[in-house]
């Protein structure tokens, strides 16, 4: 008992004072325990759907989502689907990837990545040269593609400098396709 209350203590400390020491350091392991973490009858159905829809439209794979961070539940998830597609021999990757949403689910992944990118609200074009202000430092890139499950990362959107700035836009569908999009910014 005295054990796990100095652990808790410890653990709590970490927590408030910023650092990453975890329960699994703070702590002996057998005074941590964690819930077992269980795959739901709607959630092994979603995986069900997903296979036979991929399979059935010629897909690669399938996508676990509906996460900010991974947990728990998406991880046991992700395995239960793991082992569903090789129990049924279906030629699919599993894939994970955190979005804004925040219920758990499993798709057919596909290669889409058909949308709209603007910057500062503008829509532009890949390739296409976008104009700003002397002494602009950054600009605001925002994307809106068919599907909920394509991702984005942005390079080169801010310390933009007098003249040309490459700003570039990787959109990574459900199925892990990436798709570049760059754009010149020309300052001043």
């Amino acid at each position: 008992m005295t054990k796990k209350i100095i652990a808790s203590a410890v653990l709590a400390a970490a927590l408030f004072a910023g650092t990453s020491v975890s329960a699994a350091h703070a702590a002996p392991a057998a005074a941590v325990s964690a819930a077992k973490v269980t795959v739901t009858a709607a959630q092994k159905a979603q995986v069900a759907d997903a296979v036979q829809n991929a399979t059935d439209n010629g897909l690669g794979a399938i996508l676990v989502t509906g996460f900010k961070k991974p947990s728990a539940a998406s991880k046991a998830l992700a395995a239960y689907a793991t082992k569903y597609v090789a129990k049924k021999g279906a030629a699919l990757d599993v894939r994970v990837a955190a979005t804004l949403a925040t219920k758990l689910v499993v798709v057919a992944a596909d290669d889409n990545t058909d949308g709209v990118i603007t910057i500062n609200n503008h829509v532009v074009n890949d390739g296409s040269n976008f104009y700003v202000a002397a002494g602009t430092t950054k600009v605001t890139i925002d994307s809106q593609f068919a599907t909920p499950y394509v991702t984005i990362s942005v390079d080169g959107a801010t310390d933009l400098v007098a003249g040309d700035n490459i700003v570039s836009v990787t959109a990574t569908a459900a199925d892990g396709t990436e798709n570049i999009f760059s754009y010149d910014v020309v300052v001043g």
